[in-house]
């Protein structure tokens, strides 16, 4: 088909001790023990989060870490249910949680710039939340 991209399959060798991100059982509010020696993200809508949840079977062996509702004053965009959030923000909070807040900081400032940007320039009102 004549511009779409080429399909590669990808199976990715996944060691002992990685953790899947994703809001499926009780939220962590304390690094597991022991803590996780990688996390996967899932960067995609929601709705193509949960197909690849599904459909890949590398994804379906890893342990989820559900992570606790984040607070923003304003997001890029609503979420459409309690705890999903962006990318951004989760890579932030799951680094808060195992790896505490000196690492996390830099990457929800950075989040906050674009929230910022995006509301100048009339893409994203204050009141966005969830």
């Amino acid at each position: 088909c004549r511009g779409a991209p080429e399909r590669v399959q990808v199976d990715p060798e996944l060691g002992p001790g990685t953790w899947l991100v994703y809001p499926e059982g009780a939220p962590h509010t304390v690094a597991p023990s022991p803590p996780p020696r990688a996390l996967v993200f899932l960067d995609a809508t929601w709705q193509q989060a949960r197909r690849m949840r599904r459909r890949l079977p590398y994804l379906r062996g890893l342990p989820p870490l559900a992570l606790a509702p984040i607070p923003a004053p304003a997001r890029l965009r609503n979420a459409p249910s309690p705890g999903q959030v962006s990318t951004i923000e989760a890579i932030a909070t799951a680094l808060r949680l195992i790896e505490g807040d000196a690492v996390a900081e830099p990457l929800e400032r950075l989040f906050e710039h674009a929230v910022h940007h995006a509301q100048l320039a009339g893409r994203r009102s204050p009141a966005a939340t969830g």
